[in-house]
């Protein structure tokens, strides 16, 4: 076989990608602060005797070295989030710290420049199951709480099982809600997103797999 008709395979290949349509955007790796950081902050910081009303989260991110803008490594908010020091960590206990997945996409957003412009997404909603999407939206807004039986925490959310069962037997989406004659959850001023009650209903809507 000569060297021509060796390369005929990677000729056409080039081909190939030269003819594709150029004309379609991109795909963006941009972080969306208000849609993808803004409300994990918010849920994760923004609690009684932490980052309330007399020193909200908001302000915190814009004190001097807690946010470098380009330089994550840099950013002590991500020192915080990752600390195996647990008189260091953020959240501090009993709250369960950020999966990595949290901390990688404030990363990205710190990597990315660290804009607070507001900016919205299309909400996916093709795949919806509890350790995907719902997991993370009740460790980060009710788990605090309701981690372990102790007089008033309420039920223990920490399972797939004992989510759905509150949803089925007690009152979980219209305390998240803060639907008349119902006490509104989470407790504070942190309130649960639209977006994040979207993905639950339709989580519920599709048998909570």
């Amino acid at each position: 076989m000569s060297a021509i008709q060796r390369s005929l395979p990677l000729l056409l290949c080039l081909l190939i990608v030269a003819c594709e349509d150029t004309s379609a955007p991109p795909p963006t790796t941009d972080v969306c602060f208000t849609t993808q950081v803004q409300p994990v902050i918010d849920a994760g910081c923004a609690k009684s005797g932490c980052h309330d009303e007399a020193d909200p989260a908001g302000d915190v991110l814009q004190r001097p070295g807690i946010v470098v803008p380009g330089d994550p490594t840099q950013s002590r908010l991500i020192k915080l989030l990752t600390s195996t020091d647990l008189t260091v960590r953020m959240p501090p206990p009993p709250w369960p710290a950020f999966d990595s997945q949290t901390i990688n996409t404030i990363s990205q957003w710190i990597d990315q420049g660290a804009s607070v412009s507001a900016c919205t997404s299309p909400l996916d909603t093709t795949t919806i199951t509890y350790t995907s999407s719902i997991k993370r939206i009740v460790d980060l807004y009710c788990v605090g709480c309701h981690i372990k039986q102790v007089s008033g925490s309420g039920p223990i959310l920490t399972t797939h099982a004992r989510v759905k069962d509150e949803i089925i037997n007690g009152h979980f989406m219209q305390t998240l809600e803060h639907e008349d004659g119902y006490v509104p959850m989470p407790p504070g001023r942190t309130r649960v997103t639209e977006r994040d009650v979207q993905l639950l209903k339709t989580w519920v809507k599709r048998g909570m797999p």
